[in-house]
């Protein structure tokens, strides 16, 4: 037998203070053609507490916003198969507070926002991970329907 409702309620409001006080970890979305960077790169950012989906393509990047919210996303300026600014427009109609960092080469021509240019540190990136997260708040604001 279950118990009465109002006990069922009371033990969920005890609760609430708890929940407030839980952080969640920041969601990265990583897009790169690149098998070792993408396990190098979610290894430094998973070992900051950051929560990390790595995927080979834009593709992945699009199915995968579909079903979860992201707080940022970091893709190479010039992707396999789109360039990262034209996946970051195409991650904000479903991800509308993301945040996006792109990875480049030297001597990389675009002018874009939150460029990192290789060959860069770890303890670089997460720098720019950081500063790339604390742009602005909120970040993720509820999970796409």
């Amino acid at each position: 037998m279950q118990p009465p409702l109002n006990a069922q309620v009371r033990a969920l409001t005890s609760l609430a203070p708890r929940l407030d006080r839980v952080r969640l970890r920041p969601r990265i979305l990583f897009v790169s053609g690149d098998a070792e960077l993408r396990a190098a790169v979610t290894r430094a950012l998973e070992g900051e507490e950051y929560e990390v989906a790595a995927v080979p393509h834009s593709g992945h990047a699009l199915l995968r916003c579909r079903t979860a919210a992201y707080d940022l996303l970091v893709a190479d300026l010039s992707g396999p198969d789109m360039s990262g600014p034209t996946l970051a427009e195409l991650v904000r109609r479903q991800c509308p507070h993301i945040r996006s960092l792109f990875l480049g080469h030297p001597g990389t021509l675009d002018r874009v926002d939150n460029l990192l240019v290789a060959p860069f540190t770890c303890q670089e990136l997460v720098a720019r991970v950081g500063a790339a997260l604390s742009e602005t708040a909120p970040v993720r604001t509820a999970h796409p329907a």
